[in-house]
């Protein structure tokens, strides 16, 4: 399931939901807090994610994990020192 914005940006944390991984080889789909991006860090609204293979090969060996690294959407927020990126921008 891709990472979907709920609430908008508001200077405090936004609720996302996402697929994650439990670190037993299962996964769950939950709510989670995604704070404002830090000094060269963008915030994407997610409109397309994967969970491929690869995000499935790992779910016995690792502690638990957002899964979805595959993903495309628009910027809605850039930390301090982005320069190359604006609000608007779609991104893949």
């Amino acid at each position: 399931m891709p990472l979907e914005l709920v609430d908008t940006i508001g200077g405090m944390s936004t609720t996302a939901i996402a697929a994650i991984a439990d670190g037993k080889g299962g996964y769950a789909i939950d709510e989670v807090q995604i704070g404002d991006p830090g000094p060269g860090e963008v915030m994407i609204a997610i409109k397309a994610s994967g969970v491929c293979h690869t995000d499935l090969k790992v779910l016995p060996r690792w502690p638990a994990m957002i899964m979805g690294h595959e993903g495309a959407g628009v910027v809605i927020a850039l930390g301090a020192g982005v320069t190359d990126l604006a609000a608007g921008d779609r991104v893949c």
